[in-house]
């Protein structure tokens, strides 16, 4: 699709939105697209937010900050060597993108999702939350209970997190600072 595309389609439903939220798998892959589509969509008057692995940088762009109003950025595992077995690419960018996006009130929430036997989920919480408290304590925290629908459950090893363990997570980033955390 064309901006000139995805325009049309927001013109037959702009009376029941207030914005857009550009996804993907990681929208950022087009970013021209994703910066030239969010121009167009604020000259209707309309928000334009990101959903991002946080895996290309936010930083160091400033049509692009511009452009966006806000950004919905997952933090899959804290520790780099966990992330890099999960994504094929270590957290770096991720994390300075958390901070960058904090620092000029663009970050609207960061997400984990809880995948047991995986990851070490209460460490990845743990210095997740403390992070973001840091930053700002008000930003949404996120912990997304992982469901296998839809995954090679060959390559994958998990079971659905307990509503305990989920509970448990959540009481760690509130103990944290972290004062606006979901857990879905």
């Amino acid at each position: 699709m064309t901006v000139e595309d995805v325009l049309k389609a927001i013109e037959n439903v702009r009376p029941f939105i207030s914005g857009i939220t550009i996804s993907g798998g990681e929208c950022m892959l087009q970013k021209e697209f994703v910066i030239e589509l969010c121009e167009a969509v604020k000259r209707l008057g309309l928000t334009a937010f990101i959903d991002s692995n946080g895996s290309i940088p936010f930083y160091g762009d400033d049509r692009l900050i511009n452009a966006i109003d806000m950004v919905m950025l997952d933090v899959k595992s804290f520790d780099r060597e966990e992330h890099k077995m999960l994504t094929g690419q270590d957290n770096e960018i991720v994390l300075k993108n958390m901070k960058f996006l904090a620092s000029i009130n663009k970050l609207y929430e960061i997400r984990t999702v809880i995948v047991p036997d995986v990851l070490d989920n209460e460490r990845n919480v743990d210095m997740a939350s403390k992070r973001l408290a840091g930053l700002n304590p008000n930003i949404k925290y996120k912990l997304i209970k992982y469901r296998p629908i839809g995954v090679r459950t060959d390559i994958i090893k998990s079971s659905v997190p307990t509503d305990e363990m989920m509970t448990r997570l959540k009481d760690i980033a509130v103990k944290n600072g972290c004062k606006d955390v979901m857990v879905i």
